[in-house]
């Protein structure tokens, strides 16, 4: 069975990709290995195919992982944005940190709109057509 991984290689691909944060030697380390066998039998493992695919599966799943939360980050945001009984500052907050974490920078926002985060974008948008247009597109 070529695919499957040895139990010292499944500690060594969990070290690898948590707590040795991709260092090999020391995942080896973790996997049972001592001195400079560690770093020869890490060099050996990374090169197996099989060890080679359960590191990219794991790394796959990560991200899959994080882009959930980042989606339900985003429904967060937005819920507390339209919450008309929060305090305007806070939902001008949570508008202000999902551009943040989208990348966009807000500007003039205005909560009293159905959609504020919509606003946003749609200010941004204006401000950087009208820097483009002046001649100061950049940052």
């Amino acid at each position: 069975m070529a695919g499957k991984l040895t139990a010292r290689q499944r500690i060594f691909v969990d070290a690898f990709l948590g707590v040795s944060r991709g260092n090999a030697t020391d995942a080896a380390r973790r996997a049972g290995c001592k001195g400079n066998t560690a770093r020869v039998t890490s060099v050996r493992w990374l090169a197996k195919a099989n060890v080679q695919k359960a590191i990219a599966e794991r790394r796959t799943k990560r991200e899959l992982a994080t882009e959930i939360t980042n989606e339900r980050l985003d429904a967060i945001l937005i819920n507390m944005a339209e919450d008309e009984l929060l305090e305007p500052r806070d939902r001008r907050g949570a508008v202000a940190e999902l551009n943040k974490v989208k990348g966009r920078h807000s500007l003039n926002v205005n909560v009293s709109q159905r959609e504020p985060w919509a606003v946003v974008l749609t200010n941004t948008r204006k401000a950087m057509l009208e820097r483009n247009k002046s001649g100061k597109g950049g940052h």
